[in-house]
């Protein structure tokens, strides 16, 4: 509730970017450690987020698992004619031949930003959080379902996240793709203990 009450309110906040709305999962922990569980004040407290493990054991698939859905949709969308791909002489500004590069730069630079400020939340501590008062398939589906809503103030307020889509096409399917994904990517924080490197795959 505390990080729907924080995306409702940042939502409003005129000319907000999208970095600052994925910050509120973020927030909302801060503010329940500290303020209201105060498990924020042990080093124990702290560690239940799995930032001191990295994991290593599981990069290979968390990086390949954004690839999977993505491929899967271009080549759904290209079959049935609903998209072309048509590359420009450059890749916002910069040439094709660093490409590569880019991207891995750019994919570090989500995930040590925009994506950690929301993994904290759903991954980090909401999650562990339900897996202990529910079980575990309510918990994987229900923590996907929040994440997902959590979409909608942004979706419908502002103009800075899919802002000339269909609403009534985009606002299930956001829902849905963190259901079915929400899952696969807390298995991998459950069983690795670590909440590093575990993007979004639907932000792709």
């Amino acid at each position: 509730m505390l990080v729907l009450l924080l995306a409702v309110g940042f939502s409003f906040i005129p000319h907000v970017n999208t970095f600052a709305y994925m910050m509120t999962p973020t927030i909302a922990v801060l503010i329940m450690m500290l303020i209201v569980t105060r498990d924020g004040y042990r080093i124990s407290g702290w560690k239940k987020l799995g930032l001191h493990k990295l994991g290593f054991k599981s990069w290979g698939f968390a990086l390949v698992v954004p690839i999977i859905p993505l491929a899967v949709g271009f080549v759904v969308a290209y079959a049935a004619n609903l998209s072309s791909f048509e590359p420009g002489s450059d890749f916002e500004g910069f040439s094709w031949t660093v490409f590569p590069l880019l991207i891995v730069f750019l994919y570090i630079k989500s995930v040590l930003t925009q994506s950690m400020g929301e993994e904290l939340g759903w991954r980090g501590y909401l999650l562990p959080t339900m897996l202990g008062c529910m079980g575990r398939k309510k918990a994987m589906l229900l923590h996907g379902a929040v994440h997902g809503v959590w979409h909608f103030p942004l979706i419908l307020n502002t103009e800075a996240y899919h802002s000339d889509e269909n609403l009534w096409l985009l606002l299930p399917m956001t829902v849905l793709s963190t259901i079915f994904l929400g899952p696969v990517i807390g298995e991998i924080r459950m069983r690795t203990g670590s909440v590093n490197l575990l993007d979004d795959p639907h932000h792709a």
